[in-house]
């Protein structure tokens, strides 16, 4: 019976990690919507991409030699941009 109780127990315990995990990457993946939308409108004007607020996210832009580096949060943001269009990014801590 202790058995049962304490696999339910480690169950319990390994569902809430997988939960506060997921939580976790719908909130990274939202700002970093956010902050991709906001950045293609601005290319797309064919206006020059700087420092920015979106969703109360604070962006610090730096331009690079392929593109950007943008700043927010806890996150880093390399965006590769060709012809006023983002061709390539990624994201990390």
């Amino acid at each position: 019976m202790l058995s049962i109780i304490a696999a339910k127990s480690d169950y319990i315990a390994k569902a809430d990690e997988v939960y506060h995990n997921l939580r976790e990457f719908e909130e990274q993946f939202e700002s970093e919507a956010q902050v991709i939308n906001y950045a293609k409108c601005v290319l797309i004007r064919k206006e020059e991409l700087e420092d920015f607020n979106i969703g109360g996210i604070n962006v610090t832009v730096y331009q690079d030699h392929d593109g950007y580096v943008l700043h927010y949060l806890d996150y880093v943001m390399n965006l590769s941009v060709y012809e006023d269009q983002i061709i390539a990014f990624n994201v990390h801590r």
